[in-house]
């Protein structure tokens, strides 16, 4: 699956919300200092800022200032406090750590989606934490892959993530 798999499902918005384009794209790795998968800059480019089916699901868009604010001021200070906490298991890095844990994804219930970013930027795996605080699960497929899949209606072990057709995306308001 891809974004042409999510496109056949939900259509991205004819004006997407702070969608880059390559410079753009240039500029977020540069500010980020990693490179970032194709299949997620390829659907943030696409669909732009916004969320599925009523906050079900927020793919973050590191472009956004409003979104990169979250993830530096919100998602991964989180991360930092569930490694002290033990939430997450001993040792897990946070990004900007090597291969450290960097927040893409959550919804209005609190589960939260992070790549371990590992290896390559398009092999790195993700790894859903549900709201319960239960142990993550890990996936190792591209997001637009697990994004389609909670689309199809799949339900992916403990997360409250579970999303029924017909589905809308909606762009932020900004």
């Amino acid at each position: 699956m891809s974004v042409d798999a999510i496109r056949q499902l939900v259509g991205p918005p004819t004006s997407p919300i702070d969608a880059p384009d390559a410079a753009g794209w240039v500029a977020v790795e540069a500010r980020l200092g990693v490179r970032l998968p194709t299949d997620y800059k390829r659907f943030v480019s696409a669909y732009g800022s916004g969320s599925f089916d009523d906050f079900r699901l927020q793919v973050l868009n590191f472009a956004a200032p409003e979104d990169w604010e979250s993830v530096t001021s919100d998602y991964q200070p989180l991360l930092d406090e569930w490694v002290e906490m033990e939430m997450l298991p001993p040792g897990t890095p946070v990004f900007p750590q090597s291969g450290g844990a960097l927040t893409w994804g959550t919804n209005g219930f609190g589960d939260t989606l992070v790549w371990m970013t590992e290896g390559e930027p398009d092999s790195w795996p993700t790894v859903a934490y549900p709201s319960e605080f239960e142990d993550g699960v890990r996936f190792d497929l591209p997001a637009t892959d697990l994004v389609a899949s909670f689309l199809n209606g799949q339900s992916l072990g403990a997360l409250s993530i579970t999303l029924h057709a017909p589905h809308v995306f909606e762009p932020s308001v900004r």
